[in-house]
């Protein structure tokens, strides 16, 4: 009897199984929901479609302020989509669900590959595709789930590297993952740590076989000169806004306001991982009395923290902790929403989602404290990196680096939760692992339960986005159609953006250095309210090309003037199912008298 060969698990794990394929089925599947259809960009990514339609059209690369990412790889595959499709920004947004179903199949096998079994590979890999960063951002032309498929692939590649039977083996898939960073890599500076930290951790593990060190440090000298060379040639491209790594002194104020948004990130990676925190709960149960004092404890900790935060007027800080962008008070993608929206969700509710986060958290603590002595039978595959150091030498100095590339930014700009993705993805391996070696081969229901309820808030919060946005775009058309000039017109971000951009062929960012006076200063226009409620709109600044005369909004407003447009509805999943844009022309502020539309 051979044991491998009788006993599935102990066969090298394949990246096409039925789990892998189910979860990217799924994947799918949500998305369809989903229905991202809309003729205007998502968050950023307006932009970035601007610039493989551009390819498209000229083939060449051409940027339009904005965007730091250098785009590469992703702007000829947005603009092989527009060629079969039609040039159109639905057609570019398709062009990531491909690449985004790679990123979770390769995440799955990873996970495989590092011991997991099937159960949790499958919980894992969903808690990542499901959540409530990573199927938005699926759905749009981002760079972020670009940039992770690229990094998770050089995980893989090395994952192969280290399992292969013979050195020349491992040659060829060391050399593999560097060379398919380098080139995925352009999608997002920030990919590139795969051939600079990656790989070369790879090569340590495996320094004792022939040729391997050479090999090593061939590729990274390779890898340095092609990223400072790709780097340069980016910052020389008119109308790039690149960042520079710490672009200032850094003070008191800064290190507190970076302290502040290392809180956010560390909440809102515990948020992104709740169903995997959810386990602690399962893990706890029966819980034995030391636990539940440590943990009522907390609770009451909690509590007077937030009695503390209320009676000094800062409740805020609690009401919405995290970072937002993806996942902001106003819903999936919605920050900053249209003018006039102010749905979010109630103050209580926050508060509710803070302490289950944390709670979750405290709990997983205590179920790992209690599990540390403990250990199941574990069998290890043939062909898997099971060991914990092995893991961490291959991981932990990646993680590491992108952790401090983001301290600076901190700092000076704002972290947003997108840049969590490669933080959560990794962090999940180790929470995993050490549930399926320390507490259970299975998932607890809890956990299922909760990765459920995630899973249908994600899916139907992103469809009502993207119904919101055909709305808008309906509504605009009428507007045009009336003979109103797109230049007076102000929508959502990613609409006004656009109108920019096609009035003056770029954004009027000051970042921009290249060509030198393309950047105009212009001011907002001074902030005044009516009613209470702030009418001044704080990115005009980037649009000068912007004349309002007509405002989409979301909800009536004191700030606007009825019109004899109609409002425009449309149909939400989540409460309330019947929403509707309307369209009014902004008032001037008090002091002002009205101009005749």
């Amino acid at each position: 009897m051979n044991p491998v060969r009788d006993n599935p698990d102990l066969h090298s794990p394949r990246l096409l199984t039925k789990s892998s394929l189910r979860c990217v089925l799924l994947f799918l599947l949500s998305l369809l929901l989903v229905h991202p259809v809309a003729e205007v960009g998502v968050n950023d990514d307006w932009v970035y479609t601007l610039t493989a339609l551009d390819f498209l059209r000229t083939g060449h690369f051409i940027f339009h302020g904005w965007a730091s990412p250098m785009l590469g790889w992703q702007a000829m595959w947005g603009a092989l989509f527009a060629k079969l499709f039609g040039a159109t920004f639905t057609a570019v947004r398709l062009s990531t669900v491909p690449v985004a179903a790679s990123a979770v199949l390769l995440y799955h096998g990873i996970l495989r590959r590092f011991g997991l079994n099937s159960a949790h590979a499958t919980f894992g890999t969903l808690t990542v595709a499901l959540g409530p960063v990573f199927l938005p951002l699926s759905a749009s032309f981002m760079t972020d789930v670009p940039a992770l498929f690229a990094i998770l692939l050089c995980i893989y590649l090395c994952q192969l590297a280290i399992a292969a039977p013979t050195y020349l083996n491992s040659l060829l898939w060391l050399t593999a993952a560097a060379l398919s960073n380098l080139a995925l890599g352009t999608v997002r500076q920030i990919a590139w740590l795969g051939v600079l930290l990656i790989v070369p951790s790879c090569v340590w593990l495996l320094r004792r076989r022939r040729y391997v060190p050479q090999l090593g440090v061939l590729l990274w000298v390779l890898g340095v000169l092609c990223v400072v060379l790709m780097t340069r040639w980016f910052a020389r491209q008119p109308f790039t806004a690149p960042e520079h790594l710490i672009p200032g002194t850094p003070d008191l104020h800064i290190l507190a306001f970076a302290a502040g948004q290392i809180v956010s990130a560390a909440l809102t990676t515990l948020l992104l991982a709740l169903p995997v925190l959810a386990i602690g709960w399962s893990s706890l149960w029966p819980i034995r009395r030391p636990a539940l004092i440590r943990v009522m404890l907390f609770l009451c900790a909690l509590v007077a923290l937030l009695a503390v935060f209320h009676h000094q007027g800062k409740a805020h800080v609690i009401q919405f902790p995290w970072l937002g962008n993806t996942l902001g008070a106003h819903g999936i993608l919605q920050d900053p929403p249209l003018f006039g929206s102010t749905r979010t969700l109630p103050p209580a509710g926050q508060t509710i989602l803070f302490l289950l986060v944390t709670l979750s958290a405290f709990a997983s603590l205590e179920a790992f404290n209690l599990s540390r002595n403990r250990s199941l039978p574990f069998q290890r595959t043939l062909q898997q990196v099971t060991s914990w150091s092995e893991l961490s030498i291959l991981l932990l100095p990646f993680l590491a680096a992108y952790c401090l590339l983001l301290l600076p930014r901190a700092g000076f700009f704002v972290l947003f939760d997108r840049y969590l993705l490669e933080i959560v993805a990794v962090l999940l391996i180790y929470a995993l692992l050490w549930h399926q070696q320390r507490i259970s081969p299975r998932i607890p229901l809890l956990a299922a339960a909760i990765l459920l309820l995630v899973s249908i808030l994600t899916i139907a919060s992103t469809h009502d986005l993207f119904s919101m946005y055909r709305a808008e775009v309906r509504l605009a058309d009428e507007l045009q159609a009336a003979g109103i000039p797109r230049t007076e017109i102000r929508g959502g971000f990613a609409y006004d953006f656009t109108t920019q951009s096609n009035a003056w062929g770029y954004v009027n960012d000051p970042r921009i250095l290249n060509p030198p006076g393309a950047y105009h200063f212009h001011p907002d226009p001074t902030p005044y309210k009516i009613d209470g409620v702030y009418c001044d709109y704080p990115l005009l600044r980037y649009l000068p090309a912007l004349h309002i005369r007509y405002v989409i909004s979301a909800d009536p407003s004191p700030c606007l003037a009825p019109t004899r447009f109609a409002p425009q509805p449309y149909r939400t999943w989540l409460p309330p199912a019947r929403r509707e844009l309307v369209v009014g022309v902004p008032l001037p502020p008090p002091d002002k008298p009205a101009t005749s539309q």
